[in-house]
């Protein structure tokens, strides 16, 4: 279920504007989560949406919750890499690399362009 509702606050000696969403998701085997948040909106994100909402012709309320929809969907798809990176790392499948040397030998290759270049027109 997802709500919306706008007020103006003054906050930092400017005008925002507060979105409140009830989200409550099904997480699958049995799991589920209620999250609320207020999302403060500066006139200026209000009026892009308000734009896209007389563009599309689908309200406000669809367009923060599609919006909430599709970053927990892809922090969650993060999350899951970074918790099967992190398990292969423990269990030895892949070595960690040094981020120092990785970068280093990275500013190598990006000199080495230009001169491959080069000599590969000359």
């Amino acid at each position: 279920m997802v709500t919306f509702g706008t007020c103006v606050e003054s906050h930092r000696s400017r005008s925002l504007y507060r979105v409140g969403v009830n989200i409550k998701a099904d997480m699958g085997a049995g799991v589920s989560w209620n999250l609320s948040v207020q999302v403060y909106l500066t006139p200026e994100v209000e009026a892009e949406l308000n734009g896209l909402a007389t563009e599309t012709g689908r309200a406000t309320e669809e367009l923060v919750q599609d919006a909430v929809a599709g970053y927990l969907g892809d922090l969650a798809e993060v999350r899951g890499m970074l918790d099967r990176r992190y398990d292969e790392i423990k269990s030895g499948k892949v070595k960690p690399i040094d981020g120092e040397a990785f970068f280093e030998g990275l500013r190598e290759r990006e000199d080495e362009l230009p001169k491959s270049r080069l000599r590969a027109s000359g």
